[in-house]
């Protein structure tokens, strides 16, 4: 069995620079809470709880001069008021790439603009974007909901940072040709993530030299989630896991070639596990 490897996967800057940030503040102070995931990965969270770092959902549940973490994807401006309000130390994790949005973001809505984001409404990372927006925001999931928007005479359009380039794109021709229409002023923001975007080539780039791909992240991730869509969408059986545990000798029982990638939050042992069962799965069918 060939096993081929995206040229880039797993662990992104931003999320290696949130589980550093942590880790040393926790070895430092001891134990610190964060506000949901830090990231969105299994694996990591429970190496993350054994060096004393603790996912809560909300700060009502943090000791008294505890150490609230704002988790890589990013929150509102309403949540970081509310750490200072309950006497919290504030740790904020979030990505460089996300809080360069939030400003775009809040400058914009501060200049009168009406805020579109393209992204998942219910992901936190989109969430914690409309937080920015001083009420002006809409989340929108692809370029079809663009027509049930009213649309204001200013409008900024960014993406959430794990989205597809094409995705994004779809909706950017959209919304151009909605506000051709009406002469309206649209300024669109490419807020995708660099390290994203290359991971998502990287993947396409081993998808026709494959039977089966393996997408290897949290199933909470989006960026994970999206890696896994693009195989689909190519038409390559695709099998998106979070540990080796799921992975099922059936899947590769034709193939003579299996593609593996994972997501930005994905550590890289759990790929060389994958990889492990893979080649002993190989050597036994030998």
């Amino acid at each position: 069995m060939n096993i081929i490897l995206a040229k880039e996967m797993g662990f992104c800057y931003g999320v290696k620079r949130a589980i550093e940030m942590t880790q040393a503040v926790a070895k430092e102070k001891g134990e610190i809470h964060t506000l949901g995931q830090l990231v969105h990965n299994p694996s990591v969270i429970e190496k993350l709880q054994d060096d004393g770092i603790n996912v809560v959902a909300d700060m009502e549940t943090i000791p008294q001069d505890g150490i609230a973490t704002i988790t890589a994807h990013g929150t509102g401006k309403a949540v970081t008021e509310q750490i200072a309000e309950h006497n919290l130390e504030l740790l904020d994790a979030t990505c460089p790439i996300v809080s360069k949005v939030h400003r775009i973001v809040q400058e914009h809505a501060e200049r009168g603009y009406q805020i579109l984001i393209f992204g998942d409404p219910t992901h936190k990372e989109v969430r914690g974007i409309l937080g920015w927006s001083a009420g002006r925001g809409v989340a929108v999931a692809n370029a079809e909901a663009l027509d049930s928007v009213r649309l204001r005479r200013k409008i900024c359009l960014v993406s959430q940072t794990t989205q597809t380039v094409e995705r994004f794109q779809a909706v950017a021709r959209r919304l151009m040709d909605l506000a051709l229409e009406d002469a309206l002023e649209v300024h669109v923001v490419n807020t995708l993530c660099f390290a994203t975007t290359k991971q998502q080539a990287a993947a396409r780039d081993i998808i026709p030299q494959v039977d089966v791909m393996i997408v290897v992240g949290g199933r909470n991730s989006a960026n994970t989630t999206h890696l896994a869509e693009i195989a689909h969408e190519a038409g390559t059986p695709t099998y998106h896991i979070e540990t080796a545990a799921e992975l099922d000798p059936t899947w590769f029982a034709h193939s003579d070639s299996v593609g593996i990638t994972a997501g930005a939050s994905t550590p890289d042992w759990s790929v060389e596990e994958v990889v492990d069962w893979l080649e002993e799965l190989d050597a036994v069918a030998s």
